[in-house]
């Protein structure tokens, strides 16, 4: 069996469209993001693709600094039961 672990990241555009905005605790808001995002993609895997909930785990993102080259997104990583 399968289970499928999101992986949400920010990407540096996010971090710096934040800061240029001049927003206070950006990583605090990128931490939200990267939730709200993981959030999204568990939410459409179990509605529309019809995966079990209790199969889909996402995983928290540390506020550190964005990853430069990064894109955001959600990375999805399949792992054998």
């Amino acid at each position: 069996a399968l289970r499928a672990v999101l992986i949400p990241t920010p990407s540096r555009g996010d971090f710096e469209m934040l800061t240029a905005a001049g927003t206070p605790q950006p990583r605090d808001v990128l931490a939200e993001l990267a939730r709200n995002r993981g959030t999204a993609v568990r939410e459409r895997l179990t509605t529309m693709s019809g995966i079990e909930a209790g199969r889909i785990t996402v995983e928290t993102w540390i506020p550190v600094e964005p990853d430069i080259e990064g894109d955001p997104g959600v990375d999805v990583q399949l792992r054998a039961e």
